[in-house]
């Protein structure tokens, strides 16, 4: 049994949004709860909705560099 590609979609934002609350965690050392409101704050001010801003967030994350460059 195949799911819809409506589904597919909330489970695509969803999972970015998710992906983008952790690296919040991980930069700014936040607790979920806390890194998710900050997300939240973010879109609302930036008035694009939430997966928008979770979409910016990760494309804008900074990559560490491979060893062989370091």
């Amino acid at each position: 049994m195949g799911t819809s590609s409506g589904l597919d979609g909330v489970l695509i934002e969803r999972h970015v949004i998710a992906i983008a609350v952790g690296m919040l965690m991980q930069r700014c050392k936040l607790r979920r709860t806390d890194a998710a409101r900050r997300l939240t704050q973010v879109a609302t001010v930036s008035k694009v909705s939430l997966f928008d801003a979770a979409s910016v967030l990760i494309d804008t994350h900074p990559r560490p560099l491979r060893p062989e460059y370091n």
